[in-house]
């Protein structure tokens, strides 16, 4: 068995979701952080983008699963079926709310590079102990691999990671 993170796409793949970077900053896959509970994949596996801006952008065509009772976590679910977390800073949850402001409600559908959410960059880079934009696929056992696209990235623009079905 191939490991999951690939540099490009399997032979054999012939279904794939390339996502869209939600945040300009620089990219790392999450198994490169230095955090067990990351790079473990207990939480699904993706990549981790430093940001450099203050709003996210949707990654993909979709709808709103979830928003997190923080509202530092949205789970979005893609045209294709797969769900993906995305999640500002590690524990930002206990912010209450303080300054993440989502433009959607759980149900509503989007489009990619539309505006999901808002947020305070100061206080993430400053009070955050991790102040990172986490993209994770829960569901990372239906996918045959993953090709995480380091380096700087802009969102909306460019891709921060490929999911192979």
């Amino acid at each position: 068995m191939l490991p999951l993170f690939q540099p490009k796409a399997p032979e054999h793949c012939r279904l794939s979701l390339t996502l869209t970077s939600p945040v300009s900053g620089h990219n790392q896959a999450s198994v490169d952080l230095d955090n067990a509970l990351i790079n473990s994949g207990c939480l699904g596996h993706g990549c981790a983008i430093t940001p450099t801006c203050d709003y996210l952008q949707a990654p993909f065509d979709g709808q709103v699963l979830a928003l997190s009772n923080g509202h530092e976590q949205l789970r979005l679910k893609s045209q294709q079926g797969l769900e993906l977390i995305l999640h500002l800073g590690l524990y930002s949850h206990s912010w209450h709310r303080c300054g993440f402001s989502p433009l959607l409600k759980p149900g509503e559908r989007f489009s990619q590079g539309q505006r999901l959410m808002e947020f305070n960059l100061r206080q993430l880079k400053t009070q955050a102990e991790w102040p990172y934009c986490l993209l994770l696929c829960p569901q990372w056992r239906k996918l045959q691999a993953i090709t995480v696209h380091p380096g700087q990235v802009f969102a909306g623009q460019d891709p921060c990671m490929t999911l192979y079905l």
